[in-house]
This record gives structure tokens, C-alpha cells and sequence, in this order.
């Protein structure tokens, strides 16, 4: 579990995310501005939205933790073509044309650790 960040500042604190260094968050005071090295919990799967999937076709993946930069992995396949809830919760991805085909994973992974899907069925095009 990650601690809880507290900032005491007056009169005004403005908090948000740094894309360009992961897992750090900025935040701005009116006397000065610090980086502060948060580290975001690893991403969990909680399920996929079918048990057997054909290259080339949609799948949703649901869970947390899923931020930027992040990689998808199916099978042994990079999925390039996939966007992230604002939440962090759910990915929809197209299936790699050239998916290995036959019983693989899902894999997600982000610089906090990575997560295994269950058994996912790749079937051809």
C-alpha cells in the first residue's frame, strides 16, 4: 500500500501529476515549487472482456493501476494499438495481427510492476 501524501502550504496548494517523470507528482505553493518521488502502486487485472479473442479484433481490460508509460503485452506481442481509461481501470486494444495464436496472457506493465491476465485464447484472423 502506498502512504498518503499530506501538504500543509497557505494560502493555496495546486497538485498534479508529472507525465514526463513517472511517479512523481509536482506541487506548487506560492512561496516555492518541489518534486516530491511518489511511488503509484503496480496494476492488477481483474478481467477480460472475453476468454477467446481473433487478431485483429477489440478486447477490454479491466483492473487499476494502469497509467503511463505503460506496455501491453499479448502473448509475446507488443500491443501498440490500445487507449487508457482516465481512471486508470480499463484498457481497450486491438489484438495484434500477427498474435502468436493458441492459449496466452495478457500482460501489463508500468515502472510500479506488472500484471498477468488469466489464460486468454487467440484464435486467427
Amino acid at each position: 500500500m502506498v502512504p498518503a501524501l499530506s501538504l500543509i502550504a497557505s494560502p493555496s496548494v495546486q497538485a498534479a501529476p508529472t507525465p514526463a517523470v513517472p511517479g512523481t507528482l509536482a506541487t506548487t505553493t506560492q512561496l516555492a515549487t518541489t518534486t516530491q518521488v511518489v511511488k503509484l502502486p503496480a496494476p492488477t487485472i481483474s478481467g477480460l472482456s472475453v476468454s477467446s479473442v481473433s487478431a485483429g479484433s477489440s478486447i477490454t481490460i479491466t483492473g487499476s493501476n494502469f497509467y503511463q508509460p505503460i506496455n501491453i503485452k499479448i502473448g509475446t506481442k507488443s500491443a501498440t494499438n490500445f487507449t487508457l481509461s482516465q481512471s486508470g481501470t480499463i484498457i481497450t486494444l486491438v489484438v495484434p495481427l500477427r498474435a502468436n495464436t493458441g492459449p496466452g496472457v495478457i500482460e501489463v506493465s508500468t515502472p510500479s510492476g506488472k500484471a498477468s491476465s488469466t489464460t486468454l485464447t487467440i484464435t486467427g484472423t
